[in-house]
């Protein structure tokens, strides 16, 4: 009995101890949400050119990619990243470093002649974005990008959670011991696997097989002026 009791109170503890993903993302730095997170996350959604942009030159910017449009036009695109709740308090420093990022051109990594204006830009941050800082991030992006996309901690783990339920069918893995259940440590080589991202018409005609919105994780941010 003895036996029987101490392995069930290991058993619930270790139930216990099982953190949510959001929880680990808001325990991340910005580096670590950065490389470990939001850059494999944005290479399974099939964008290319994907890199860090930090440093004295990154001029608002955190992390560059391209990505195609409607036409299968690439357009090259920039993140502002940031870690936990983003309120009045934290906009002063966020607004300039959007101000930066929508209006300094930046000079291609690859090819240094070229001269890059970004079109598309999205704001993250691990944590929650009060009403205040969504309706500013509108009105400073209008004029520039008609969407602009916001994704809060919540918001961003639907993403991850998108892309584990699509890579695990992709792989085969709905019902078997590989199954991939989300960890910090193993999210950028799941995602390296799983790339890119494809939303199959499977998935439209059986929604009941998502546990989670794919509406919401796809336009739940999307600001449209």
């Amino acid at each position: 009995m003895t036996n029987q009791k101490s392995f069930l109170i290991n058993k619930t503890m270790k139930i216990q101890n099982i953190k949510t993903i959001e929880e680990e993302i808001q325990e991340l730095s910005e580096d670590d949400l950065r490389e470990k997170i939001i850059i494999p996350l944005m290479k399974a959604f099939g964008c290319s050119g994907v890199r860090r942009w930090c440093g004295v030159l990154e001029e608002g910017k955190d992390v560059l990619y391209r990505s195609k449009n409607v036409f299968n036009e690439l357009v090259d695109g920039a993140i502002v990243l940031k870690i936990g709740k983003i309120g009045k308090t934290e906009w002063r420093l966020v607004e300039g470093q959007l101000q930066e990022a929508i209006k300094r051109e930046y000079e291609s990594p690859i090819f240094p002649e070229n001269v890059i204006k970004i079109r598309n830009l999205i704001f993250i941050t691990s944590g929650k974005i009060t009403q205040f800082v969504h309706s500013h991030i509108r009105a400073l992006a209008r004029d520039v990008f008609p969407q602009t996309e916001i994704v809060d901690g919540n918001r961003l783990c639907d993403l991850i959670e998108l892309v584990i339920e699509n890579g695990n069918r992709k792989q085969g893995c709905e019902s078997s011991s590989n199954y991939y259940e989300f960890n910090v440590s193993t999210f950028s080589k799941f995602c390296e696997k799983c790339k890119t991202i494809t939303y199959s018409r499977e998935i439209e005609e059986n929604p009941e097989k998502k546990k989670i919105n794919i509406t919401k994780s796809l336009e739940g941010g999307i600001i449209n002026d």
